[in-house]
């Protein structure tokens, strides 16, 4: 945000800095900074941390917290916070909170608090696992009331209907990744629990209208559902566009 004059204010003291003087700075829009500061600097590029990272962090954290937690729940965790170490924490953080109804304190040394995969939920606003499989078993049926009565639960749980569809479109793409790329199982079951692996392989095999299609029709109602008036509408829309018989 330093205006040109004042980086070129700042070139000769970046050049010759104090000896006891190290500048550590930080962007998200490198392109904006000028040719002149970037050759005076070392740069290093930092990614998102990959999802199998995150999970680790996640349960390592829980564990020096001396708390408990499922490893599909510390997977949704990652899901849900988008390749952010911060997000992540404080979510884990609020589902801390959220057990003890106040400020959470560490337990005894001898003695570990279990947080349940359902506490998670809660505190995420995320639907029953079993509620995202019910929307693809509609598709795969081709039914689309079974579909809307999973979002018509969803809602009815008070369920974070953007959190639902990204739930949605982690166990579409697992489906596809299942069927068209047999390496990726073990990405696949180290990112689920057991029972919702076996329930989205046996749809990678029976499902075939499961499909690009169908990710496709999903992730345009994310993009819809930023300004859908009625949060489940896009979601509605997409289970009627993919699961409806074809004439």
């Amino acid at each position: 945000m330093l205006t040109k004059e004042a980086w070129n204010a700042f070139l000769k003291t970046l050049e010759e800095p104090p000896d006891h003087v190290i500048f550590l700075m930080a962007t998200t829009e490198p392109h904006k900074l000028p040719d002149t500061v970037i050759s005076r600097c070392e740069c290093f590029a930092f990614k998102k941390p990959a999802h199998q990272i995150l999970v680790e962090s996640i349960l390592k954290i829980a564990k020096t917290e001396k708390y408990e937690i499922e490893k599909k729940s510390a997977s949704l965790i990652a899901t849900l916070a988008d390749g952010s170490f911060r997000d992540a924490f404080s979510i884990l953080q609020k589902a801390m909170h959220s057990h003890y109804g106040t400020t959470p304190t560490k337990a005894s040394a001898s003695q570990s608090t279990k947080l349940s995969h359902t506490e998670i939920e809660k505190v995420l606003g995320a639907p029953k696992e079993s509620l995202v499989l019910k929307i693809l078993e509609g598709i795969a049926e081709q039914n689309i009331e079974k579909g809307i009565e999973a979002v018509r639960d969803a809602s009815e749980e008070n369920s974070d209907m953007q959190v639902f569809l990204k739930m949605i479109l982690r166990a579409l793409r697992f489906v596809l990744l299942l069927r068209f790329s047999k390496e990726t199982k073990n990405l696949v079951i180290n990112e689920t629990g057991e029972e919702e692996f076996e329930k989205l392989s046996a749809l990678a095999k029976t499902a075939k209208n499961i499909n690009s299609k169908t990710l496709l029709a999903f992730l345009e109602a994310s993009s819809r559902q930023t300004y859908a008036s009625i949060p489940e509408l896009p979601i509605e829309l997409a289970i009627i566009d993919t699961a409806g018989k074809k004439e």
